[in-house]
């Protein structure tokens, strides 16, 4: 249906008319909102606190007078303002409604008025904290011909107050600020600043329930510490560091690290005594114990192998291809023998193959039953820079790594005479720090027993080896 010129004029007078009363009731409020402005009482906001989330000992109120008069803004944001310090006040007095009110006001007025408020607290925080942190420097250092040009500085800053106290928050940060002692990175600076045990306490989620735990001596507490580490469980050890500081400082004593350092850290681990290395660490057996080199005893390494091979069809408009998945075991064991399995059939899982990587299936015991591809051989750590290259001086470059030597198939009858055995070299690495989980391939290749001819392997499937603990296995140490 075709609009007529009539109802086309009545449509357009209907929106003239809506849009002219629209406008007189925005003026009209505008009018009622500023006059009511006009009748709030200075003295009253001027003792207004500022927000509760901002220390006391800094700022203790801001006075109306000091609200700045934005150029741009004009009297629209310094009333919003306005209402927005009162509307805090009556929160706090617990006259909510009446502060909702005002809050809506001064949002109506400007929508940013609460940045524009706590921008301004800032900067009164800000401004008592330098001249708190001037006057500890004046207490330390008297005034001196040479400090003019930082008292110039200082002049164009407002002090809230005449108090010479420093505030907690700026002791703090001058605190934080003070130089720390040239420490190893490794080392965490907060336990040097720990309370004595004797001082510290076990607390309660809920303030109304005991703690049982305080009535134990430090020394029983030691000691069931210490039957923890006897089997390597640093896991749970540093799990329950993690409930109260005092729980962290006590984990920290050197009598738990260091037994567990002592029977971790010998030949094929470590060729020297760990008290010889113990300085680099800051004489800190859990430091050693994280960030020397080691090798896992207590799991097997595996490592998840694929490659993709072409198939045969009869259709030539179809491509067949096959992705192999085939797994490499280690198996460290603490006298410095290694148990080395390669599995190619893809439906046996790592679950039954963990539980056959004995030196009895090896054939090395005499007993049990010999296992076809597993490889026993001899391995070493090495601490690669600054440490033995073991004949390849690239291998200096590469860290910590661990050779594995005379490694042959003890499947194979006796009747029939070995030819060939292989020698590896993996790069030790952790990730995360202090897990020592991850070994890299770095040379692989086969020695002919008659001539010693080494002939190298390519490596061009091969993935890293990661760490698997094995509960079964025990800790491994001796």
């Amino acid at each position: 249906m075709e609009e007529t010129d009539e109802l086309r004029r009545f449509r357009e007078e209907w929106k003239r008319e809506v849009q002219n009363r629209n406008t007189k009731e925005q003026a009209a409020e505008v009018r009622s909102e500023e006059g009511h402005a006009a009748t709030i009482s200075a003295t009253a906001i001027s003792s207004t606190p500022i927000l509760k989330s901002h220390p006391s000992s800094v700022v203790q109120k801001i006075p109306l007078e000091s609200f700045p008069t934005y150029q741009n803004a004009g009297n629209r944001r310094q009333t919003a303002l306005e209402f927005y310090t009162q509307a805090i006040l009556l929160e706090e007095q617990g006259a909510h409604d009446e502060a909702l009110a005002l809050y809506r006001r001064a949002f109506k007025l400007d929508s940013n008025v609460d940045r524009a408020y706590h921008r301004l607290t800032l900067e009164r925080e800000i401004g008592g904290l330098v001249n708190d942190v001037g006057a500890l420097s004046l207490a330390a250092h008297p005034p001196s011909a040479s400090s003019n040009a930082i008292k110039e500085g200082y002049g164009s800053m407002t002090i809230l107050d005449d108090r010479r106290s420093v505030s907690p928050k700026a002791e703090r940060r001058l605190r934080d600020s003070a130089p720390k002692p040239h420490l190893p990175n490794w080392i965490s600076t907060n336990l040097f600043d720990a309370q004595p045990i004797s001082r510290l306490q076990f607390e309660a989620e809920t303030e109304t329930e005991p703690v049982h735990l305080n009535k134990l001596p430090d020394e029983l507490l030691l000691l069931v510490l210490q039957t923890i580490l006897q089997s390597a469980d640093t896991k749970s050890l540093e799990r329950f560091a993690t409930v109260s500081k005092k729980a962290r400082v006590i984990t920290t004593e050197q009598g738990l690290w260091r037994s567990l350092v002592q029977r971790t850290y010998i030949p094929p681990q470590l060729i020297q005594e760990p008290q010889s290395l113990l300085q680099l660490y800051g004489d800190d057996y859990r430091q050693f114990y994280i960030h020397q080199p080691r090798v896992r005893l207590d799991g097997v390494y595996i490592a998840v192998c694929h490659y993709v091979r072409t198939g045969h069809s009869e259709n030539a408009w179809v491509h067949i291809t096959h992705l192999i998945t085939y797994h490499r075991y280690l198996r460290f064991l603490p006298d410095g023998t290694v148990l080395s399995f390669l599995s190619s059939d893809s439906t046996v899982s790592p679950q039954q193959v963990i539980p056959l990587l004995t030196l009895a299936n090896a054939g090395v015991l005499g007993s049990g039953q010999r296992l076809k591809s597993l490889s026993v051989g001899r391995w070493r750590l090495h601490h690669g820079r600054g440490g033995e290259s073991d004949g390849d001086p690239s291998l200096l470059e590469a860290g910590p790594y661990i050779s594995i030597d005379g490694l042959s198939d003890s499947g194979q009858s006796s009747t029939v005479t070995l030819k060939y055995t292989f020698s590896m070299r993996l790069g030790l690495r952790s990730k995360p720090i202090g897990r020592w989980n991850k070994l890299d391939i770095l040379h692989y290749s086969s020695i002919h027993i008659d001539t010693d001819e080494e002939t190298p392997l390519p490596l061009k499937h091969e993935r890293p080896y990661w760490f698997s603990k094995v509960k079964s296995y025990g800790s491994g140490l001796n």
